[in-house]
């Protein structure tokens, strides 16, 4: 159809989900690039959303959750497509570190035994003139953890706990502050 300047205009799409649904799905990551390769089992994926479209100002509700060994995720917020708005409680229980540590490993001279990470806290992201922004409040911990040098296989740092509360991160301008930090040696 052309428009009063004679150009034609293409119609906008529209596209409205009232529900969508995966459940019990799984994923084998694998990276065979490490001189130790990393493999990733993701089991359990659940993702669920209702009323999405990419109409402009319209958001809908989303949850996910997934288990990684034996630790789990879950995310719970509103989604909005047009403009890009991400507004999510999150939260992180005993997710196991090792299938990652050759990452670390290779760069670092340590090899990570062992260490699993909770949290919670609110994601954000929101798209606006100048970008995308966005931020995470809330709180982590790295439990369990200990490490040794690989050149002489001694232990090089362990610890219980090492939590962080009152997290705030900021991408736009770049802040980061938190409240609390606590560090709770294993008992010797």
């Amino acid at each position: 159809m052309p428009d009063s300047g004679g150009n034609h205009a293409s119609p906008d799409w529209a596209v409205d989900i009232d529900k969508i649904s995966l459940e019990h799905y799984a994923i084998k990551f694998v990276d065979n690039v490490p001189v130790k390769p990393v493999s990733l089992d993701i089991s359990s994926i659940d993702i669920n959303g209702i009323s999405f479209s990419n109409r402009p100002g319209s958001s809908g509700d989303v949850s996910f959750s997934f288990k990684t060994g034996k630790g789990i995720i879950a995310a719970r917020g509103e989604v909005s497509l047009s403009p890009l708005n991400v507004d999510l409680d999150i939260k992180a229980d005993d997710i196991g570190i090792t299938p990652v540590c050759p990452y670390v490993s290779e760069k670092a001279k340590i090899d990570i035994n062992s260490g699993s990470i909770s949290g919670f806290g609110h994601v954000s992201v929101h798209s606006g003139p100048k970008g995308i922004s966005g931020g995470f409040t809330g709180g982590a911990a790295l439990s369990d953890f200990s490490a040794s040098d690989r050149s002489d296989g001694d232990e090089f740092v362990k610890w219980t706990r090492l939590a962080f509360s009152d997290i705030r991160l900021i991408s736009r301008p770049l802040s980061v502050s938190m409240g609390n930090i606590l560090l709770q040696a294993p008992d010797l």
